[in-house]
């Protein structure tokens, strides 16, 4: 999600959450927002020129990888 109220449900609820960030966030994504839902949050910050597709793609590839099964050693025979 971005900064809006689905980021604070979620952090509220113990839920884990996703946050993409931009590069200048409004405060209540800055440094201290971590303190609140740290345990169940997980920020991309946008960097100073990188357009949002490219935090996008970092964060599906990386929900892709979150999704996958380990395959056991049987499986893979």
């Amino acid at each position: 999600t971005v900064p809006t109220t689905v980021w604070h449900l979620a952090g509220a609820l113990g839920v884990p959450v996703w946050l993409m960030s931009p590069s200048l966030p409004p405060w209540t994504c800055g440094h201290g927002a971590g303190l609140w839902y740290g345990q169940t949050q997980r920020t991309y910050r946008q960097g100073d020129k990188e357009p949002w597709a490219a935090v996008i793609k970092r964060v599906g590839g990386e929900l892709a990888d979150y999704g996958r099964i380990p395959r056991t050693e049987s499986e893979a025979a």
